[in-house]
């Protein structure tokens, strides 16, 4: 129970930066604030037992403060995949519920390229979506609620945006 309690409290903390990242329109600035998030959302998922969430969330952290570096290359893609693929596999094969943060991981690392803030933002609420699943099997109550509103958060950005007539494209 305590393991539980502490967990989501790790992961509300965790949760109020996803919930930001959904008013942010600066990919950088994206990024930056989900190495934080990713942290917090690691150590709640190791403190549930969502390992395939921690390992996720861990590969994340290394993915874009590599991408800060260097481009998102399709060879370093494949690479934090199959880093990630691999560190979840090495205790053997997971349970089905395991493949959810794989899959959101997956994708999103392929789209880390997209330019166009509007896809972008369509590839986060898809993968959101993933983790609202993820979540709540865990019991990670706290995050469940703010991946919610994180997708709410996506889509109002994405409807400002329009509304304000914001290019897709940067300039």
């Amino acid at each position: 129970m305590t393991f539980l309690l502490l967990g989501n409290f790790i992961a509300f903390l965790g949760s109020l930066l996803m919930v930001s990242i959904g008013f942010i329109k600066d990919k950088t600035k994206i990024l930056l604030v989900q190495c934080l998030q990713f942290g917090l959302l690691a150590t709640a998922n190791l403190l549930l037992g969502a390992y395939a969430g921690a390992v996720s969330n861990a590969v994340g952290i290394a993915r874009n403060l590599a991408f800060f570096k260097v481009a998102a290359t399709t060879p370093l893609k494949v690479f934090f995949i199959v880093l990630q693929l691999g560190i979840t596999l090495a205790n053997g094969v997971p349970a089905p519920i395991e493949f959810f943060p794989i899959l959101a991981t997956v994708v999103y690392t392929c789209s880390l390229d997209l330019k166009n803030i509007f896809r972008f933002k369509y590839v986060l609420i898809f993968t959101q979506a993933l983790w609202v699943i993820y979540d709540f099997y865990y019991w990670n109550y706290a995050a469940f609620a703010f991946d919610l509103m994180t997708i709410a958060a996506h889509i109002y950005s994405i409807v400002s945006l329009k509304r304000n007539g914001n290019p897709a494209e940067p300039q």
